[in-house]
């Protein structure tokens, strides 16, 4: 995807049938992505490290409405510049890792209807 659109930096794919894992070439376009938006699909598995990992640019990540599960917030989760998350509506687990303590950005968290631990 990034040899197609190398210099995007917004990416809306929300509202859409898609299905399966996210595609890992959404984590190489993640480098230069202000936004991503794949709410409202049929997303399943886990949200690919890699995304994790180099999201360090995104301001805006929606994964909302869809059906992504295991622990997002994970020692590799570096989003410091997040001022969106809306990870709702899914079946993610674990608690809200201290990696989000980094987020000092952030003005907008919504992990309604999941299934953290913890305390909130």
């Amino acid at each position: 995807m990034k040899e197609m659109l190398p210099c995007i930096r917004y990416l809306n794919l929300s509202g859409n049938g898609f299905e399966g894992r996210i595609p890992s070439g959404i984590s190489n376009q993640s480098c230069t992505l202000d936004a991503l938006d794949l709410s409202n699909n049929n997303f399943s598995g886990e949200v690919p490290v890699m995304l994790i990992e180099r999201c360090r640019r995104l301001i805006i990540l929606n994964l909302s409405n869809n059906r992504l599960h295991g622990s997002i917030f994970s020692t590799k989760f570096n989003m410091s510049g997040l001022s969106f998350l809306g990870l709702n509506n899914n079946h993610f687990t674990g608690t809200l890792y201290d990696g989000l303590i980094q987020c000092n950005r952030l003005s907008f968290l919504d992990v309604s209807n999941n299934f953290m631990s913890g305390s909130p």
